[in-house]
């Protein structure tokens, strides 16, 4: 009985606070209903073209996933220069003990070539390659924000189209969409959580160790929705993303994190004292600012002993769960809308719906006979030519009772007419013949006089005819009948 008294006060106290934040959440995208496959795993995406490169993220859907029941999701950026695998086996967000319930999208760079090959090979490479007398190839997956990154591949428009196919087929709670990264994946989650387009689709992120290239200023941030709750864990022997900045670099200026920090406490409207705690004796240090009234919203932990690697479990701390922990604690603020367009699927940027498409084509009717007319180099039956071939008649029939007219090499500019048959030029099948081989007509001649061949067949041929005027018909003489 004191357990039943004890779940209802905890409910009335949860649904008070949610009741007093005016935070709504729980609230299933489009994909709700749909069904799922690979529960419990991990699985690549096929490759999808993304202006005009193909790329690739890796999805893990939790094995307690329900098709109607909307589930957080995790936007997680690898570092530069680590592949993805090696990132998920460290920060084990897709064990169910970490993460119980949340669904994690493992984002993957573009790869591109590095200039500058020695920031990339490691000293058993660099002997290799001198034995061999090779020239050295660097690869690299970068994100966008240092000078290095491929210029092609559009990250940004990348997560906003994965974003959209994922809401359109799973059941994403929108409330609480979260980023997480490391080094130059977590530069990229910056720029995603102050970006004017998608920043509004957050409800908070996690970093370890961000190279933060492009935050150098407070008017980065302008036009995000905010506030944001921030984690940031910095190793203090970091030299990839040195804890102190970096003004002069070959990829790009870095500013210090303690610079950047303060940055987040003015735009979150946060006390500027935080307070300051002890997580692991002295090694692992916490501070936690209070914005708004909400303790934690922004928190900051240092590792004095930790370099630019992933905290685990052989670290001073292990960060996975602390994350998991802050991703639980935040919802995106306020009631916003779901962006839909006119078919009710998700979109990232939200705008006025467009009607529906009437088509402007002419309805098409159907008849035995067209209408139109044909052009056509070749004769044809419906030709519009004005100049009349000449009336074939019985005087003109051959011995097998066939007209026959024939002209090689001609060109035909215009086409004339069939000419006219009567029942006085059967053939011996029942029909006229009539043929015409590369006819090119220039203007229009009438046909000259046949002459009986031997036969009894009057014969007309030409050979690479090329007519330019218009020659009057000269008189038809009889033709002389002979006899077989």
């Amino acid at each position: 009985m004191k357990l039943s008294v004890f779940g209802v006060v905890a409910a009335v106290l949860i649904s008070a606070s949610d009741a007093s934040s005016n935070v709504t959440y729980g609230r299933g995208s489009p994909g709700c209903g749909k069904k799922v496959k690979h529960l419990g795993s991990e699985y690549f995406v096929p490759k999808w073209n993304v202006s005009g490169v193909w790329r690739q993220y890796r999805t893990y859907t939790p094995k307690h996933y329900e098709k109607d029941k909307p589930v957080p999701l995790l936007l997680a950026f690898h570092a530069n220069a680590k592949p993805q695998p090696r990132f998920a086996m460290q920060s084990r967000f897709s064990d169910p003990t970490i993460n119980p319930n949340m669904m994690v999208q493992y984002m993957i760079a573009y790869k591109v070539r590095i200039p500058a090959v020695q920031h990339c090979q490691t000293p058993r490479t660099v002997a290799r390659n001198k034995l061999l007398n090779k020239r050295p190839k660097c690869f690299q997956k970068r994100w966008v924000g240092p000078t290095s990154a491929h210029k092609d591949a559009n990250d940004i428009e990348f997560v906003a189209r994965a974003l959209e196919v994922l809401m359109n087929n799973y059941c994403i709670d929108v409330d609480r969409v979260f980023l997480t990264g490391h080094a130059g994946g977590g530069g990229l989650a910056n720029i995603l959580a102050c970006h004017p387009r998608l920043s509004r689709h957050f409800a908070g992120m996690a970093l370890m160790g961000p190279t933060l290239y492009q935050d150098l200023n407070d008017d980065f941030c302008k036009g995000a929705r905010l506030p944001m709750p921030v984690l940031e864990a910095h190793g203090l022997l970091d030299e990839t993303s040195p804890y102190w900045g970096e003004p002069a670099r070959t990829v790009g200026a870095v500013p210090a994190v303690l610079d950047w920090l303060r940055r987040w406490v003015r735009r979150n409207d946060c006390d500027p004292v935080p307070r300051r705690s002890h997580l692991v004796k002295k090694a692992v240090v916490s501070h936690k600012y209070t914005c708004q009234g909400q303790f934690g919203f922004v928190e900051h932990i240092t590792a004095a002993r930790q370099n630019y690697n992933w905290l685990t479990t052989k670290s001073a701390i292990d960060i996975s769960p602390v994350m998991i922990d802050f991703f639980n604690r935040w919802v995106r603020p306020g009631n916003l809308s779901i962006p839909l367009d006119a078919k009710g699927r998700f979109v990232v940027d939200e705008g006025p719906k467009k009607p529906k498409h009437t088509s402007t084509k002419p309805t098409r009717t159907r008849s035995r006979r067209p209408t139109t007319l044909k052009t056509s180099t070749r004769p044809s039956r419906t030709s519009t030519s004005t100049s009349p071939m000449p009336t074939k008649t019985k005087k003109q029939a051959s011995g097998r009772g066939e007209p026959t007219f024939a002209t090689f090499g001609v060109d035909i500019v215009s086409t004339p007419p069939e000419p006219s048959r009567t029942k006085e030029q059967p053939s011996r099948q029942g029909w006229p013949t009539f043929a015409t081989w590369g006819v090119d007509i220039v203007s229009t001649l009438p046909e000259p006089p046949r002459t009986t061949s031997g036969r009894g067949e009057p014969t007309f041929a030409t050979f690479g005819v090329d007519i330019v005027s218009t020659l009057t018909e000269p008189p038809q003489t009889s033709p002389t009948t002979t006899t077989q």
